[in-house]
């Protein structure tokens, strides 16, 4: 049985010796098969219609499920307390962009309790609701940063 080191010599003695060949074939393939591979790749490796297909879709989903604007309170066992905005499945979203690292050193998943204070028929509404709650309640007795 060859060791290792013999099938590596025997590999590159064979490559050096049929390199031009090896290459010939390796064109012929690829010219036979270009259509082909055009297709391919035109149809499944276009990731951004893919992506941009599959955001579409999801937004079609969640805005289909957008009913109204919502006033809302997050709150931890510690007292911490965050005022929020949006639309009413905003106060029930924790993963990726939809909090602030500022927010996730207060709040996750398991700890959070979630109050709805008013609901609204307009985003505008509720953003105005929710700067006279912090407004009330005062920025230093809150978690919320402002921008």
């Amino acid at each position: 049985m060859k060791s290792l080191e013999e099938k590596s010599a025997y590999a590159r003695a064979y490559y050096k010796k049929n390199k031009a060949i090896l290459l010939e074939k390796k064109k012929e393939y690829y010219s036979r098969n270009k259509e082909r591979q055009q297709a391919y790749q035109k149809d499944y490796l276009n990731r951004d219609g893919v992506k941009e297909l599959r955001k579409e879709n999801r937004s079609k989903k969640r805005d289909a499920l957008i009913t109204h604007y919502v006033v809302y309170i997050h709150s931890n066992d510690l007292g911490d307390t965050y005022i929020g905005a949006g639309n009413n499945i905003r106060p029930y979203l924790f993963k990726g962009k939809n909090r602030t690292s500022e927010w996730r050193k207060y709040f996750d998943e398991d700890n959070v309790k979630i109050t709805i204070l008013r609901e609204l028929n307009s985003k505008k509404e509720a953003l105005e609701y929710e700067s006279e709650i912090i407004r009330k309640i005062g920025l230093d007795n809150l978690v919320n940063l402002i921008h």
